[in-house]
């Protein structure tokens, strides 16, 4: 490091500009487990979700099967946003499973979410972008289509008629 006596300033030579690059990439190298460790998964949003940790495992590999991207509908329940659902399409999902698909449909369009858990979750998918322009519920009315809004609707009634915890 050469310092400059009279102006007070320094300058980084070539090498203490490789070491610094260094020091860098191993800080990022190394902490990246670290941070990998702290992220949302499909498990910590069942978790949250249910009273009964039991079948956890059970939900988590139930959801997981489910690819995460499909173009232009992305998520792990894209035909939420795609055709109309029907109950046969919604019997047999868990609680879990059917709140996942109904907040893909808001998630899709930015929408965030001010719960910590969820909010995490969707940050955790790399399809989301969160819009901070984004007013709920007044933009859920506008953003999403007549399909989109009928389905989440449909959604929530069959949650609560197999009594999901909301």
């Amino acid at each position: 490091m050469a310092i400059n006596k009279q102006n007070r300033t320094f300058r980084l030579t070539n090498f203490h500009k490789i070491l610094l690059s260094c020091l860098i990439m191993c800080f990022v190298l190394f902490s990246m487990p670290i941070l990998s460790f702290a992220e949302p998964s499909v498990r910590a949003i069942v978790i949250f979700l249910v009273e009964d940790n039991s079948n956890v495992d059970t939900i988590v590999s139930e959801i997981e099967s489910r690819p995460t991207q499909y173009g232009k509908y992305p998520g792990r329940f894209p035909e939420a946003s795609k055709r109309k659902l029907t109950k046969s399409d919604l019997i047999g999902w868990s609680c879990p499973a059917l709140w996942i698909m109904r907040n893909e449909i808001y998630a899709r369009h930015g929408r965030p979410f001010s719960t910590p858990e969820v909010r995490n979750y969707f940050l955790n998918q790399s399809w989301y972008n969160p819009d901070s322009s984004y007013r709920v519920p007044a933009d859920d009315s506008k953003r999403l289509t007549q399909l989109e809004k009928q389905n989440a609707a449909f959604i929530l009634n069959y949650e609560k008629s197999i009594e999901c915890e909301l």
